[in-house]
């Protein structure tokens, strides 16, 4: 599946252990990850500022995530019904790169369910998805 987890996903898959660092292991592993270059700079102002992480190693996540991903552009910009602007340029990446799904803890982006064809999840229901696992 071509899949564009959102920065808090990715953020909190390497800052603490559980769902999302498994879910960001499954997603790099065994599917196509969609970044964009909203996400990145996101991610990486998150990792410095709200974790405040050292630059080597911020630069070091940013390059795992990098290699991992298949970079596609966000223009142009979807109209999606939300308050987040931001969020816009990151959902019209995951639009224009195909993606089936796009993973997320933002509660305004999951309560859309779905974005054109791109179904909408929370890390707990992406990975019950994947694994036939619900709990």
């Amino acid at each position: 599946m071509r899949i564009l987890l959102d920065t808090n996903v990715l953020v909190s898959g390497f800052t603490t252990r559980g769902l999302c660092g498994d879910v960001v292991r499954a997603v790099t592993s065994n599917h196509d990850l969609i970044i964009c270059p909203s996400l990145l700079v996101e991610t990486r102002r998150v990792l410095s500022e709200k974790f405040r992480m050292d630059q080597a190693l911020v630069d070091s996540i940013l390059d795992l995530i990098t290699e991992a991903g298949e970079p596609i552009s966000e223009e142009p910009l979807v109209q999606i019904p939300i308050d987040d602007q931001d969020d816009i340029f990151i959902l019209s990446a995951a639009i224009h790169g195909g993606a089936e799904c796009f993973v997320t803890g933002d509660r305004e982006i999951l309560g859309l369910e779905s974005v054109e064809e791109m179904k909408v999840f929370s890390p707990r229901q992406f990975w019950e998805l994947i694994t036939g696992n619900e709990g």
